[in-house]
Protein backbone atom coordinates (compact mmCIF):
# COMPACT_ATOMS: atom_id res chain seq x y z
CA UNK A 1 0.00 0.00 0.00
CA UNK A 2 1.35 3.12 -0.96
CA UNK A 3 0.75 6.99 0.01
CA UNK A 4 -2.66 7.66 1.08
CA UNK A 5 -3.82 9.93 -1.99
CA UNK A 6 -6.04 12.88 -0.96
CA UNK A 7 -8.65 14.97 -2.86
CA UNK A 8 -9.52 18.69 -1.96
CA UNK A 9 -11.84 21.41 -2.98
CA UNK A 10 -11.81 25.28 -2.75
CA UNK A 11 -15.46 26.82 -3.15
CA UNK A 12 -16.65 30.27 -3.28
CA UNK A 13 -16.86 32.67 0.03
CA UNK A 14 -19.10 31.41 2.32
CA UNK A 15 -19.85 27.82 0.55
CA UNK A 16 -18.79 24.24 1.06
CA UNK A 17 -17.91 21.50 -1.38
CA UNK A 18 -18.99 18.35 -0.15
CA UNK A 19 -17.68 14.81 -1.64
CA UNK A 20 -19.68 11.58 -1.32
CA UNK A 21 -18.72 8.23 -2.65
CA UNK A 22 -19.93 4.26 -2.15
CA UNK A 23 -17.12 3.04 -1.76
CA UNK A 24 -16.66 4.35 2.17
CA UNK A 25 -14.54 1.05 2.93
CA UNK A 26 -11.83 2.34 1.20
CA UNK A 27 -12.18 6.11 0.67
CA UNK A 28 -13.02 8.26 3.86
CA UNK A 29 -15.32 11.25 3.05
CA UNK A 30 -15.34 14.33 5.41
CA UNK A 31 -16.48 17.51 4.64
CA UNK A 32 -13.98 18.80 1.57
CA UNK A 33 -11.79 16.13 2.34
CA UNK A 34 -11.78 12.81 0.38
CA UNK A 35 -8.58 10.14 1.08
CA UNK A 36 -8.12 6.91 -0.87
CA UNK A 37 -5.84 4.85 1.09
CA UNK A 38 -6.13 0.94 -1.52
CA UNK A 39 -5.98 0.88 -5.33
CA UNK A 40 -8.84 0.67 -7.21
CA UNK A 41 -11.54 2.48 -9.26
CA UNK A 42 -13.44 5.22 -7.57
CA UNK A 43 -16.80 7.52 -8.42
CA UNK A 44 -16.77 10.57 -6.45
CA UNK A 45 -20.02 13.37 -6.79
CA UNK A 46 -18.98 16.67 -5.63
CA UNK A 47 -21.91 19.19 -4.99
CA UNK A 48 -22.31 22.65 -3.31
CA UNK A 49 -25.21 23.97 -1.50
CA UNK A 50 -26.22 27.95 -2.63
CA UNK A 51 -26.90 30.55 0.02
CA UNK A 52 -28.04 33.91 -0.12
CA UNK A 53 -26.04 34.97 -2.73
CA UNK A 54 -24.80 32.01 -4.53
CA UNK A 55 -27.69 29.55 -6.43
CA UNK A 56 -26.85 25.89 -5.87
CA UNK A 57 -24.45 24.12 -8.19
CA UNK A 58 -25.01 21.29 -10.16
CA UNK A 59 -23.40 17.92 -9.21
CA UNK A 60 -20.43 16.57 -10.60
CA UNK A 61 -19.61 13.02 -10.31
CA UNK A 62 -15.86 11.93 -11.50
CA UNK A 63 -14.80 8.15 -11.96
CA UNK A 64 -10.98 8.05 -11.84
CA UNK A 65 -8.16 4.72 -10.33
CA UNK A 66 -5.97 5.24 -8.26
CA UNK A 67 -2.97 2.90 -8.63
CA UNK A 68 -0.85 1.44 -5.80
CA UNK A 69 2.75 2.81 -5.14
CA UNK A 70 4.75 -0.68 -5.31
CA UNK A 71 7.69 -1.15 -3.11
CA UNK A 72 10.63 -1.67 -4.81
CA UNK A 73 11.76 -5.34 -5.29
CA UNK A 74 12.64 -7.76 -8.40
CA UNK A 75 11.41 -10.98 -9.44
CA UNK A 76 13.73 -14.00 -10.75
CA UNK A 77 13.70 -17.14 -12.96
CA UNK A 78 15.54 -19.49 -15.49
CA UNK A 79 15.79 -21.12 -18.26
CA UNK A 80 15.04 -24.82 -18.19
CA UNK A 81 17.77 -27.63 -18.77
CA UNK A 82 18.24 -31.14 -20.48
CA UNK A 83 21.72 -33.01 -20.24
CA UNK A 84 22.80 -36.23 -20.24
CA UNK A 85 24.85 -37.01 -17.52
CA UNK A 86 28.14 -36.04 -17.55
CA UNK A 87 27.23 -33.55 -20.12
CA UNK A 88 29.81 -30.44 -20.28
CA UNK A 89 27.63 -28.56 -22.75
CA UNK A 90 24.15 -27.46 -23.10
CA UNK A 91 24.51 -27.59 -19.20
CA UNK A 92 23.43 -23.62 -18.16
CA UNK A 93 20.55 -22.05 -17.32
CA UNK A 94 20.12 -18.08 -18.02
CA UNK A 95 18.93 -16.66 -14.90
CA UNK A 96 17.13 -13.14 -15.15
CA UNK A 97 16.52 -11.21 -12.22
CA UNK A 98 13.65 -8.21 -13.24
CA UNK A 99 13.67 -5.34 -11.25
CA UNK A 100 9.98 -3.42 -10.30
CA UNK A 101 9.00 -0.56 -8.02
CA UNK A 102 12.30 1.23 -8.69
CA UNK A 103 14.28 -1.24 -7.50
CA UNK A 104 18.32 -1.10 -8.07
CA UNK A 105 20.73 -2.98 -6.13
CA UNK A 106 23.20 -5.22 -5.97
CA UNK A 107 21.62 -9.07 -6.08
CA UNK A 108 23.33 -12.11 -4.40
CA UNK A 109 21.86 -15.51 -6.24
CA UNK A 110 22.39 -18.80 -5.17
CA UNK A 111 20.44 -22.31 -6.10
CA UNK A 112 19.91 -25.58 -4.70
CA UNK A 113 18.15 -29.17 -5.92
CA UNK A 114 15.14 -29.33 -3.93
CA UNK A 115 13.67 -31.74 -5.52
CA UNK A 116 14.65 -35.32 -7.30
CA UNK A 117 13.76 -38.75 -8.94
CA UNK A 118 13.06 -41.31 -5.79
CA UNK A 119 16.64 -42.78 -4.78
CA UNK A 120 18.42 -40.39 -6.83
CA UNK A 121 22.15 -40.85 -6.47
CA UNK A 122 25.24 -37.91 -7.46
CA UNK A 123 22.57 -35.19 -7.31
CA UNK A 124 24.13 -32.43 -9.68
CA UNK A 125 26.09 -29.36 -8.46
CA UNK A 126 25.29 -25.85 -9.18
CA UNK A 127 27.77 -22.74 -9.99
CA UNK A 128 26.98 -19.08 -10.61
CA UNK A 129 30.60 -18.72 -10.77
CA UNK A 130 31.45 -14.82 -11.48
CA UNK A 131 28.44 -13.74 -12.55
CA UNK A 132 26.66 -13.50 -9.22
CA UNK A 133 26.30 -10.76 -7.73
CA UNK A 134 24.02 -9.24 -10.41
CA UNK A 135 23.41 -5.40 -10.52
CA UNK A 136 20.55 -3.63 -11.32
CA UNK A 137 21.48 -0.16 -11.93
CA UNK A 138 17.62 0.71 -13.97
CA UNK A 139 14.47 -0.92 -15.28
CA UNK A 140 16.54 -3.20 -17.37
CA UNK A 141 16.87 -6.86 -16.59
CA UNK A 142 20.36 -8.35 -15.55
CA UNK A 143 21.23 -11.59 -16.08
CA UNK A 144 23.56 -14.23 -14.57
CA UNK A 145 24.63 -17.73 -16.11
CA UNK A 146 23.68 -21.08 -13.79
CA UNK A 147 26.10 -23.98 -14.48
CA UNK A 148 25.19 -27.45 -13.96
CA UNK A 149 27.33 -30.22 -13.77
CA UNK A 150 26.33 -33.94 -13.61
CA UNK A 151 28.21 -37.33 -12.84
CA UNK A 152 29.36 -39.00 -16.04
CA UNK A 153 28.20 -43.18 -16.75
CA UNK A 154 31.82 -44.97 -16.19
CA UNK A 155 32.37 -48.39 -17.45
CA UNK A 156 33.28 -51.55 -15.46
CA UNK A 157 37.12 -51.12 -14.22
CA UNK A 158 39.53 -53.22 -15.41
CA UNK A 159 42.02 -54.98 -13.92
CA UNK A 160 44.21 -52.58 -12.13
CA UNK A 161 48.12 -53.19 -12.96
CA UNK A 162 49.52 -51.36 -10.20
CA UNK A 163 47.21 -53.70 -7.70
CA UNK A 164 47.07 -57.08 -9.07
CA UNK A 165 51.09 -56.68 -10.67
CA UNK A 166 52.12 -57.76 -13.78
CA UNK A 167 50.32 -60.74 -15.54
CA UNK A 168 52.25 -63.71 -15.29
CA UNK A 169 52.96 -66.13 -18.06
CA UNK A 170 53.05 -69.80 -18.56
CA UNK A 171 52.34 -72.81 -16.52
CA UNK A 172 48.87 -71.30 -14.58
CA UNK A 173 49.70 -72.13 -10.65
CA UNK A 174 47.14 -75.06 -10.68
CA UNK A 175 49.38 -76.96 -13.06
CA UNK A 176 52.46 -75.87 -10.76
CA UNK A 177 50.55 -76.75 -7.68
CA UNK A 178 50.15 -80.64 -9.30
CA UNK A 179 53.48 -80.70 -9.84
CA UNK A 180 54.93 -79.21 -6.42
CA UNK A 181 52.36 -81.94 -4.96
CA UNK A 182 53.86 -84.72 -7.22
CA UNK A 183 57.39 -83.64 -6.11
CA UNK A 184 56.52 -83.84 -2.64
CA UNK A 185 55.14 -87.29 -2.76
CA UNK A 186 58.15 -89.00 -4.40
CA UNK A 187 60.89 -87.12 -2.78
CA UNK A 188 59.72 -85.41 0.68
CA UNK A 189 57.86 -88.46 1.86
CA UNK A 190 59.88 -91.00 3.08
CA UNK A 191 58.75 -94.18 3.19
CA UNK A 192 58.63 -94.67 6.80
CA UNK A 193 55.85 -91.69 7.11
CA UNK A 194 52.72 -93.10 7.43
CA UNK A 195 49.73 -92.66 5.44
CA UNK A 196 48.11 -90.04 7.26
CA UNK A 197 51.21 -87.55 7.24
CA UNK A 198 50.72 -87.71 3.43
CA UNK A 199 46.99 -87.02 3.65
CA UNK A 200 47.70 -83.93 6.23
CA UNK A 201 50.49 -82.50 3.53
CA UNK A 202 47.49 -82.94 1.17
CA UNK A 203 45.23 -81.31 3.08
CA UNK A 204 47.18 -78.22 3.69
CA UNK A 205 48.25 -77.67 -0.18
CA UNK A 206 44.46 -77.41 -1.37
CA UNK A 207 44.19 -75.37 1.78
CA UNK A 208 47.03 -72.66 0.40
CA UNK A 209 45.90 -73.76 -3.30
CA UNK A 210 42.02 -72.04 -1.85
CA UNK A 211 43.66 -68.90 -0.58
CA UNK A 212 45.50 -67.92 -3.73
CA UNK A 213 42.49 -68.06 -5.33
CA UNK A 214 40.76 -65.94 -3.31
CA UNK A 215 43.85 -63.54 -2.72
CA UNK A 216 43.67 -63.59 -6.58
CA UNK A 217 39.67 -62.86 -6.84
CA UNK A 218 39.98 -59.58 -5.18
CA UNK A 219 42.40 -57.93 -7.17
CA UNK A 220 39.91 -57.82 -10.40
CA UNK A 221 37.72 -55.06 -10.57
CA UNK A 222 35.04 -53.08 -9.57
CA UNK A 223 31.77 -51.98 -11.20
CA UNK A 224 31.84 -48.29 -12.70
CA UNK A 225 29.68 -45.66 -11.83
CA UNK A 226 25.71 -45.45 -13.23
CA UNK A 227 26.26 -41.66 -13.42
CA UNK A 228 23.62 -39.24 -12.33
CA UNK A 229 20.01 -40.62 -12.12
CA UNK A 230 17.44 -40.07 -14.79
CA UNK A 231 14.41 -37.98 -14.03
CA UNK A 232 13.27 -34.26 -13.83
CA UNK A 233 14.73 -32.05 -10.83
CA UNK A 234 14.03 -28.94 -9.46
CA UNK A 235 16.52 -26.06 -8.70
CA UNK A 236 15.37 -23.32 -6.35
CA UNK A 237 17.13 -20.34 -7.03
CA UNK A 238 17.06 -17.31 -4.07
CA UNK A 239 18.01 -13.81 -4.97
CA UNK A 240 19.01 -11.40 -1.97
CA UNK A 241 19.36 -7.64 -2.01
CA UNK A 242 19.31 -6.30 1.80
CA UNK A 243 16.28 -7.01 3.09
CA UNK A 244 14.52 -7.51 -0.20
CA UNK A 245 14.19 -11.79 -1.35
CA UNK A 246 12.65 -13.22 -4.32
CA UNK A 247 12.57 -17.15 -5.56
CA UNK A 248 12.30 -18.62 -8.77
CA UNK A 249 12.50 -22.29 -10.07
CA UNK A 250 14.68 -24.02 -12.91
CA UNK A 251 13.64 -27.47 -13.98
CA UNK A 252 16.43 -29.62 -15.10
CA UNK A 253 16.07 -33.38 -16.96
CA UNK A 254 18.98 -35.84 -16.96
CA UNK A 255 17.71 -38.19 -19.94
Amino acid sequence: MGTPLTLRATASSGLMVNFASTTTSVCTVSGTRATFIVAGTYSITASQAGNSTYTAATPVSQSFTVNAILAPNFTIGGTAVTVTPGATSGNTSTITVTPAGGFTGSVVLTAAVTNSPTGAQDLPTLSFGSTSPVVISGVNDSTATLTINTTAVTSRAQDDPERSGPKRHGVPWYAAGDATLASLLIFGIRARRRWRNMLGMLVLLVALAGGAVACGGSIHGSLGNSGATVGSYAITLTGTSSSTAATGTVTLTVQ
